[in-house]
Formats: C-alpha cells, sequence, structure tokens
C-alpha cells in the first residue's frame, strides 16, 4: 500500500473507532447517543437546509442490552415552540422509522425540533436516524441539547464539535514524518475528509487548487480523490466527480437507466418532431461504444443537436430556437452555458445535457470540441442501436466521432481526462440570438 492509502485506511479506522456518529443515516447507520435526565430534548442545526428525522427513540439499559422506553405523551415541535408546527401524536411513527420523510422542518424554515417527553426521562441511549444515503448529510452537524424545564439548555451533543475533533486528530497525524511533499500530501486528503462530514460537499477544484498550492501534482490530486471515494462516498452510492458529489452511474440498476433513456429518447423525438437533427452525444456515446454501458463515474447523459448556418448562425440563436421547441413538449429547459442547456420534465428525476452545433459546409462543429473537423456524414444521419431495452440514435461513424471529440486513444480510460472548454476558436459562433 502506499503512504496515502496506509493514511486514508487510518483515517477510516479512527472514524469508525472513535467518531462513529459522523456520517450517519438510515436504520444501518443510526445516531447513537448516550443517556441523560430530561423532559425536552432539542435538535437543531446549523444553516438553512432543513433538518429531518426519520426515527426517535430512547432507550434504557437492561442485562441483555437495550429496551426502548415507552413515552406515553410525547409533544413535537418544528421550528419555534411558541409559533411552530405541533406534531403531538407523531412519536409512535417516530418508533418505527418506516417513512423515510417523516419529520422535516422544511415548512418551518427554522432547523430546529423539540420533543417534549411530558415528565423528566432517564434515559441510557438515544437513536436518531435521519433520511437513509446521502441526504442524511444535512443533519450531520446536528446538535442535541436536554433540559429539564425547557428553559436552561445543556449540550448532550454536537455534530460539528465531532468533527473538528476529528479534524484536528487527521491534521495532526498528517503533518508527521519528515518529508514535506508526503506530509502536503496527507494534508489535503485529512481537509478533503473533514469538508465531507461538516458539511457533505467535496469541491474538486478546491481540492485541485489545494493541491497545486502545496506544488503536488495532477497524479497526487487524483489519488486524494480516489482515496476519499473508496473509503468515504462511496458507501452512500456516491461520487466525488467532475460536476462534484453525485450519484454516478456505477450506482445505478438497469431500471433506471432504461428510464433514464426513456427521458432521453422523449426529448430527441420532440426535437425531431420540430425539424432538428440529434443524436446521443459525447460520454453517452463513449460509455455506450466502449462498454455498452453508461461511463460509471458519470452521471448524466449527452444529446447533440445540430443547426445548419442558414437556420442558426450562433449558439445563442441554435440555443433559443432549441429552447422554444422543447417548451412547446413541456420540457424544462434550464441553464445559461455557452453552448447547452439542462433538459428535464416535471415529474422526473432525470435532466439532460443537451447541445448545439453548427453546420459549417461539411463539418459540424461544437463546444467543448474541434472547430470544423467533424464530419456531418460521421454523424447524421444517425445510426440506431439498442441499448437497456430501448433503440436509440447514436453517431453514423461513432468511432470517427469518437476520435476527433476525445482523441485517437478515446479507446483507453484516461484519469482526470477532460474535455477543453476554450472558446477562442468559436468567438464568432458566441454572437446574439437575433
Amino acid at each position: 500500500m502506499s503512504y496515502l492509502e496506509l493514511f486514508a485506511e487510518e483515517a477510516r479506522v479512527l472514524r469508525e473507532t472513535f467518531f462513529p456518529q459522523l456520517g450517519f443515516n438510515g436504520p444501518s447507520n443510526p445516531l447513537l447517543i448516550s443517556g441523560a435526565s430530561a423532559r425536552y430534548i432539542r435538535l437543531s442545526k446549523p444553516g438553512e437546509a432543513p433538518l429531518a428525522i426519520t426515527k426517535f427513540r430512547l432507550f434504557r439499559a437492561a442485562r441483555d442490552g437495550y429496551v426502548s422506553i415507552d413515552i406515553p405523551s410525547c409533544s413535537i415541535w418544528i421550528g419555534n415552540p411558541v409559533d411552530g408546527f405541533n406534531f403531538d401524536g407523531q412519536y409512535e411513527a417516530l418508533l418505527s422509522g418506516n417513512d423515510p420523510t417523516l419529520l422535516s422542518t422544511a415548512q418551518s424554515g427554522l432547523p430546529i425540533i423539540t420533543f417534549d417527553l411530558g415528565q423528566e426521562v432517564k434515559f441510557d441511549r438515544l437513536q436518531i436516524c435521519a433520511q437513509i444515503g446521502y441526504s442524511a448529510h444535512h443533519a450531520w452537524g446536528i446538535k442535541i441539547e436536554v433540559s429539564s424545564d425547557g428553559e436552561a439548555w445543556r449540550t448532550h451533543y454536537d455534530g460539528n464539535g465531532r468533527v473538528s475533533e476529528y479534524r484536528r486528530l487527521l491534521l495532526s497525524r498528517a503533518g508527521q514524518g519528515d518529508n514535506p511533499q508526503t506530509a502536503a500530501h496527507r494534508l489535503v486528503f485529512a481537509r478533503a475528509i473533514a469538508s465531507f462530514f461538516e458539511t457533505g460537499v467535496v469541491d474538486p477544484k478546491d481540492v485541485r487548487t489545494e493541491a497545486s498550492k502545496f506544488g503536488l501534482s495532477e497524479e497526487h490530486y487524483r489519488s486524494v480523490i480516489k482515496e476519499l471515494n473508496a473509503r468515504f462516498v462511496h458507501p452512500y452510492e456516491r461520487e466525488v466527480t467532475v460536476h462534484g458529489i453525485k450519484r454516478s452511474f456505477r450506482f445505478w440498476s438497469n431500471s433506471e437507466k432504461q428510464g433514464y433513456l426513456r427521458h432521453c429518447n422523449e426529448i430527441i423525438d420532440a426535437l425531431s418532431a420540430a425539424g432538428i437533427e440529434c443524436s446521443l452525444g459525447y460520454g453517452a456515446v463513449l460509455g455506450l461504444i466502449r462498454g455498452r454501458d453508461f461511463i460509471p463515474h458519470d452521471d448524466d447523459l449527452d444529446i447533440i443537436a445540430i443547426f445548419d448556418q442558414s437556420v442558426a448562425h450562433s449558439f445563442p440563436l441554435a440555443l433559443s430556437i432549441l429552447s422554444s421547441a422543447l417548451a412547446k413538449s413541456k420540457f424544462n429547459v434550464t441553464g445559461n452555458h455557452i453552448a447547452h442547456r439542462w433538459v428535464s420534465k416535471a415529474g422526473v428525476s432525470f435532466f439532460c445535457d443537451v447541445f448545439v452545433g453548427i453546420k459549417e459546409g461539411d463539418f459540424i462543429s461544437f463546444l467543448p470540441g474541434p472547430r470544423r473537423e467533424i464530419h456531418y456524414a460521421d454523424v447524421f444521419p444517425p445510426l440506431k442501436t439498442k441499448i437497456f431495452g430501448h433503440e436509440c440514435p447514436i453517431p453514423r461513424n461513432p468511432f470517427a466521432y469518437l476520435e476527433k471529440v476525445y482523441g485517437p486513444h478515446w479507446e483507453t480510460p484516461i484519469p482526470g481526462w477532460n474535455h477543453s472548454w476554450k472558446t477562442d476558436d468559436f468567438k464568432d459562433l458566441m454572437g446574439s440570438a437575433a
């Protein structure tokens, strides 16, 4: 194992041994807190995001473990107890934890939940479950306070405080040793872990910038992301990608992929009905040709739509025509990117990136991509191929298309490869929508 792999494993063991509360979520990984004596228990969190829990349960110690404490009369307040929402009668439902969105502060705007147990209760363990999976990260900074009279409160557990302790421990261990580069590499990794448990967010751009400040290479950066994913992020069915933390395709079921392709085909059908030539493009084609699947670390599919110069002389005009055509078919079109839009539909959780290109003589030009190098005849009219049970259009000569977009070695995955978004060659196509 490399020194970073050893440090990553040490960080994982430290977290599971001494900080097991960090990163809690559903019933299989609940937040378990030691006991206290209180009539009132208040849950809160920093920030504006709602606090949502699916299970709240008190236990007393018994000879064979822990036994649930019966609370015959428990009042629950969302937000401020003076003018908030009262959820009397919901305590029994919280014991089971079967409803994934049972108790949320979304409507109150104040991420506070207060339990009035009706009388002073001595308990030996408190169990709380958040939403299953990555959505639980909104509750990771939870603060638990207890009170006997509802006036004087004492902190019983501070999630952010525990993360700070974990951060300090990791940073102290990261800096050990005589090799400055090794220490810097571990330090960048330690800060990325702390960021994940503090906010549920890791911005790969920030990680790369910090690595660069320490004089670390791109390979160092990639190893940080790799170990972070493998030991800390993947268990939540998420992955740090170039787009941030996403539920990448490696965690999708075949039925989910089928639903996504169905959505893509609906977009393609709507564009085709408007007389716009289109096909799957970019990573969607790369994954399907290279492995007959979606690219595991990707999280969305791309569609390319072509406009002749006589119809649209610029990307803004092409985007305007595209947006109007899709809006007529009840699609939601969002984003303000130079040459593509996000397309979704009400009631559908998927969205697609739809890129516009300009046909210039025998060539088509897309951004990102080379200017006047992709032959129109290598893409349109597209071929139809069956993928996860759906007939989908792909470039007519996918090999030639992929070579122009990804280079001659497109068949071999290249870690850290990124498109070039330089606009120097496209300035004349970035004019107005008029």
